[in-house]
């Protein structure tokens, strides 16, 4: 499945992050609100590629219909958790440039140290209402990807349970198959129709249903009424008259005894 938003869009995002986080990096030390709007940054860092990740997993999952428009709305609130940091951090890092000569000007002196506490100490409210607006709506993120990473696991264990019952169906059929072609120790005279009385393993029978499809059987398919009933039930498998055949409810008959029937339990 397909989302509506590039690899770029979370690119653009981790630059963002990555640049706020440079500005910062000289008045580390300076307040707590800085180093507490540091390490919600880089908290965010994690989210924005994890969601990148997750929506990356998500596109190689096959998904019904209802799970698809679930995972849709999901990304959608992603993008738009993605979407309001960057606005937040857009505001902060431009708040930042007339202060950006002084944080980045070399030199360490203690004279210059204090002086950028002492304009950290102007901004700390503006640090602290960026950390706490990028709080809220990394809360936001990471609960949309957890979702959004429980559909991708979910549609994964659907395929492989539909996987698993094929393997069985399939088996089951190998099962019936290796059960009608088994070999015989012992094989019967017939099973009491006039037309075996002078046939062989080679000769062969036309099969003629009651809606006149036929089909040309080997005599070494037809050694007893099990194997016969058996290839029945393959031969009618998925088409019309398969539930009557598993019941036996059905007979046959000798083209030249066409009044005398024989059902599979007279047998």
């Amino acid at each position: 499945m397909s989302f509506g938003f590039s690899a770029g869009d979370f690119i653009a995002s981790i630059g963002l992050i990555k640049n706020v986080i440079e500005a910062l990096k000289d008045a580390r030390g300076s307040v707590a609100e800085v180093e507490a709007l540091l390490s919600t940054l880089k908290s965010l860092q994690q989210a924005v590629l994890a969601s990148e990740f997750v929506n990356w997993q998500c596109g190689l999952v096959e998904m019904d219909d209802g799970a698809s428009l679930v995972a849709k709305a999901v990304k959608s609130s992603i993008e738009k958790q993605r979407r309001y940091c960057d606005e937040i951090l857009d505001g902060f890092i431009k708040s930042l440039k007339p202060c950006d000569e002084a944080f980045r000007k070399p030199g360490g002196s203690s004279l210059v140290q204090q002086a950028r506490k002492i304009t950290w100490l102007f901004r700390k409210d503006d640090a602290l209402q960026t950390d706490r607006n990028l709080a809220r709506h990394l809360v936001a993120l990471e609960m949309y990807c957890k979702m959004l990473s429980n559909l991708q696991s979910a549609g994964i264990q659907k395929i492989s349970s539909a996987t698993l019952s094929n393997v069985l169906d399939i088996r089951a059929n190998v099962t019936t198959i290796l059960s009608v072609i088994r070999p015989r120790k012992c094989i019967p005279a017939g099973l009491g129709y006039s037309w075996e009385a002078k046939s062989s393993l080679s000769d062969t029978v036309l099969l003629l249903d009651a809606i006149g499809r036929s089909v040309l059987l080997p005599m070494m398919l037809l050694i007893s009424v099990e194997d016969l009933h058996g290839l029945l039930i393959i031969m009618y498998r998925n088409i019309s008259g398969e539930k009557k055949i598993v019941r036996r409810e059905y007979s046959l008959t000798d083209e030249n005894t066409v009044s005398q029937t024989r059902s599979p339990m007279a047998f």
